[in-house]
């Protein structure tokens, strides 16, 4: 018989097993399964860095930081679809993402006339504040973290379709800071799904 790649295998501790999700699911496992990967990727790194070995360090960095990158798109996609029910316009812009979120889900949730409407049908109201969060820095943030990457291709190709490199000098990330900031970055938007999960629940905490 041909071998295949895809096999269900027999023992459940050896197995994935995937498509039992509804969207809303599907989104968060995409998130958690990026964002997870890359922090273990990073740990890998920095073991194999105190060893010496350059190469892990130079090489592990593509995976990790498109993981990391795509982790924050689903982020915010995610916060779109529990509020609407679908996906934001944007594609794979983070910029163009957070700023539709920052408007249309954030700036909704934070009006006097949704807090009432929320009210109606919330047995036990509590109002979440988003005062203490720098949306600024945030957005600089993802600025700097996107750059020219607005279709998500540096990062896993490398150089365009017409085979130009897109990095063509030295640079360097730390890869301690680099973990760090993502994870601030995933935590916030982690609360932002959250009030508006609970914003949208009839049910009370």
């Amino acid at each position: 018989m041909a071998r295949k790649i895809f096999l269900k295998g027999e023992d459940p501790n050896t197995r994935a097993y995937y498509g039992w999700q509804d969207g809303n699911l599907a989104l968060y496992g995409l998130k958690e399964g990026y964002k997870n990967s890359a922090d273990k990727l990073v740990e890998i790194a920095l073991i194999e860095g105190s060893k010496g070995n350059i190469k892990a360090l130079d090489t592990y960095i593509f995976p990790i930081i498109f993981c990391y990158r795509h982790s924050l798109e689903i982020s915010l996609k995610q916060i779109y679809y529990r509020f609407y029910g679908g996906l934001p316009n944007g594609n794979h812009d983070l910029i163009i993402l957070f700023d539709s979120i920052k408007e249309k889900v954030i700036d909704v949730f934070n009006s006097a006339s949704f807090i009432e409407k929320v009210k109606e049908y919330k047995n036990k109201f509590i109002k979440y504040s988003t005062e203490d969060v720098n949306f600024e820095e945030i957005r600089c943030l993802i600025c700097e973290l996107q750059g020219a990457d607005n279709k998500a291709d540096i990062w896993r190709y490398l150089m365009n379709k017409d085979g130009q490199l897109y990095f063509t000098d030295s640079k360097f990330v730390d890869y301690q800071n680099l973990k760090d900031v993502i994870g601030e970055l995933y935590e916030v938007f982690d609360f932002i799904y959250f009030i508006a999960d609970e914003y949208l629940s009839g049910d009370p905490i």
